[in-house]
C-alpha cells in the first residue's frame, strides 16, 4: 500500500459504549484500503481541528440533542447515528445536512455501517475543492477557486468571505480557516488569508496583489511579503 498521506487527517469519535470494539474494528477494516492518517477517540474527548466523523448512538429524546451540539461547535465534520429504535429514525434524519446516515441496530448493521464510513470518507476526499459550513440556518457550498480572500471581520467572531461571485459570512476564525484550507490559501495578514490561484500578480514595491478579475487587495503585512513572493514562484 502505498505511504500515508501525513498532512490529512481523520478523526474518528466514538459514542457506543455497547458496540465500542465492533465500531472500532469497522473503522480500521475500512481505512485499511485508505491512503489517510486517522485515529480513534472517545466523543466526549476535547475537540482538535482534523476532519472528524462522528458515529454517536441514539436511544432517546434526550440525547437526540447531541446532534445540535455537534452542529454548533464543529459543522464542517460527518455524523453516523446508531439507534435499535426504529421510531426514532425519521425525526433523526430531519435534523440536517450533515447526517451521513441513521443505521438501525439490525441484521445488515456491519455492512451499513462500514458504507456510511466510507461515504464520510469520500466526502472528506472532496472537502479541498469545496467550503461547506452553515450559517443562520443556511447552508453553503461555494467552491474554492472562486475564493480570493478570506477576512476576519472587525470586533466581530466571524470571518468575510469574499468570491468571484459575491461576499459571504461564516462563524469561525482564520486561524480555523488556515488549517482546513492550508494547501490553497497564503496569509496576507494575521487577519486575512489569499487563495493563491486567484492571484494574477503581486507588486513588491506597492505591496498590492492583483486578482484574476483585475481587482486588487493592499491590506498585505509587510512580514508576509517574502512567503507571499515564494508561493508565487514556486512551480507546483
Amino acid at each position: 500500500m502505498m505511504d500515508k498521506v501525513r498532512d490529512k487527517m481523520i478523526e474518528f469519535r466514538i459514542e457506543e459504549e455497547e458496540d465500542y470494539i465492533r465500531v472500532k474494528n469497522i473503522i480500521q477494516k475500512v481505512m485499511m484500503k485508505e491512503d489517510y492518517e486517522y485515529r480513534i477517540k472517545e466523543e466526549k474527548e476535547k475537540i482538535s481541528d482534523t476532519y472528524k466523523i462522528y458515529i454517536l448512538n441514539i436511544e432517546n429524546e434526550k440525547n437526540k440533542n447531541r446532534i445540535e451540539r455537534i452542529r454548533a461547535k464543529d459543522w464542517a465534520s460527518m455524523i453516523i447515528v446508531t439507534t435499535k429504535k426504529k421510531e426514532l429514525v425519521p425525526d433523526l434524519l430531519k435534523r440536517g445536512w450533515l447526517l451521513v446516515d441513521v443505521i438501525l441496530k439490525e441484521k445488515e448493521y456491519e455492512y451499513l455501517l462500514e458504507r456510511a464510513i466510507r461515504i464520510s470518507i469520500q466526502n472528506y476526499k472532496q472537502r479541498p475543492n469545496m467550503l461547506k459550513y452553515e450559517y443562520k440556518n443556511s447552508l453553503y457550498n461555494i467552491p474554492i477557486r472562486e475564493i480570493k480572500y478570506i477576512e476576519k471581520r472587525k470586533e466581530e467572531k466571524k470571518c468575510r468571505i469574499v468570491t468571484t461571485n459575491g461576499e459571504y459570512d461564516i462563524a469561525k476564525s482564520i486561524m480555523e480557516l488556515e488549517q482546513e484550507l492550508k494547501q490553497k490559501m497564503i496569509k496576507a495578514s494575521r487577519s486575512c488569508l489569499i487563495n493563491k490561484d486567484q492571484i494574477l500578480s503581486y507588486h513588491k514595491r506597492e505591496n498590492k496583489i492583483t486578482f484574476q478579475d483585475k481587482t486588487t487587495y493592499t491590506n498585505i503585512s509587510r512580514n508576509q511579503k517574502k512567503e507571499i513572493i515564494d508561493s508565487l514562484r514556486k512551480v507546483e
